[in-house]
């Protein structure tokens, strides 16, 4: 993908990843995405820590949930009350977006409140 992210979360998905509970409604969740930097024979550079480093921003990826968010949604794709968003550089939805594939693509993470770093959430709370 040579892509990286720098990721973002609430007080509400904060307090809960740092107590171990699933995050709850209220929580957001925010990333920026950015191209990796390339070197003359176009492969990624990474930094000190052994991630990519960041060069262009391309968009922002969110995720969100309230109460009865979920209600509207197929039982077949509904993430509890989980919504997905992705927005263009310019901070405006990115068209084309289909959201299916987002609650598709995060439906079997029921275990980790619908998320991939949950426990990563939780590791950086605890520091704070």
């Amino acid at each position: 993908m040579r892509q990286m992210r720098h990721y973002y979360a609430n007080d509400a998905a904060l307090q809960a990843a740092r107590e171990g509970r699933p995050l709850p409604d209220g929580a957001v969740l925010f990333a920026e995405v950015f191209s990796a930097k390339l070197d003359a024979d176009k492969k990624p550079l990474t930094g000190a820590d052994g991630f990519y480093q960041a060069d262009q921003l391309l968009f922002y990826s969110a995720m969100a949930r309230e109460a009865g968010w979920g209600e509207a949604v197929p039982d077949l794709l509904r993430n509890e009350n989980w919504n997905y968003a992705v927005f263009t550089t310019a901070r405006q939805l990115r068209p084309g977006v289909n959201q299916a594939e987002c609650l598709a693509c995060h439906k079997p993470l029921d275990k980790t409140s619908f998320t991939f770093t949950l426990e990563q959430l939780g590791t950086a709370a605890r520091k704070r």
